[in-house]
């Protein structure tokens, strides 16, 4: 199932208020069937992203199905045009027609955006925090970095490595937008939900098998030493 019915169920949730029960896979399951009548618990992908993710995408909500993932699509397109165009003028000329041939010709780039994901989100994340690392503004570098909060366990290996490098800056910055997001994300679900859900990132990390979530085909380091061991 594309990653945009578990985004578009949990924009869903929050336009019910529901709060403490957002993490709740029957309740998550109960409203996709009223979205998509017949479904399976096979094809059932449940929303794991942090609450302030589903209050994003509360506006989608707003939308029928066809129509939110028309919206979605075209959102994405347009954050991937502006990743292209920040890395554009860094990009050597000789290597200009290349670059721009491969990502015509990349199927992941159709993939993501066809499933709804929401990788184009972290890889501007990633520029802008590139680009103000190379103007000198490590506490915005920080704070761009932080929208990796997207999917929490994509932070660590970042923050391990502005420590290494004494980015305190940087890491103010990071720190600083993840304090809002959590405040967000509790003003979303309140305590409760908020348990649940450092509950169930527990739950995924010491399962081999989570939610739809199998390590052994995830590519991540993780991944690599479970197979390799």
């Amino acid at each position: 199932m594309p990653d945009f019915w578990s985004l578009y169920t949990g924009g869903v949730l929050v336009r019910e208020g529901i709060r403490e029960n957002l993490y709740d896979y029957a309740t998550q399951y109960q409203v996709l069937q009223s979205l998509i009548p017949g479904v399976t618990k096979q094809e059932f992908l449940p929303f794991l992203n942090p609450p302030f993710v589903a209050l994003a995408y509360l506006p989608f909500s707003l939308f029928s199905p066809n129509s939110a993932y028309s919206l979605l699509l075209y959102f994405n397109a347009v954050l991937f045009l502006a990743c292209w165009l920040l890395l554009y003028r860094w990009i050597p000329p000789t290597k200009k027609t290349f670059l721009c041939l491969f990502l015509l010709f990349y199927p992941p780039l159709y993939v993501t955006l066809a499933q709804g994901q929401n990788s184009v989100v972290l890889l501007l994340s990633i520029i802008s925090s590139w680009l103000a690392f190379k103007k000198n503004r490590p506490f915005a570098a920080g704070c761009a970095l932080a929208f990796l909060a997207v999917k929490p366990q994509l932070l660590f290996l970042p923050f391990v490595l502005l420590l290494w490098k004494r980015q305190w800056r940087a890491l103010l910055g990071l720190f600083f937008v993840v304090a809002l997001f959590s405040l967000i994300s509790l003003l979303v679900v309140g305590w409760q939900g908020g348990i649940h859900y450092l509950q169930l990132l527990w739950g995924i990390a010491i399962s081999s098998d989570h939610s739809g979530i199998n390590p052994l085909f995830q590519p991540t380091l993780r991944g690599f030493f479970e197979i390799f061991l």
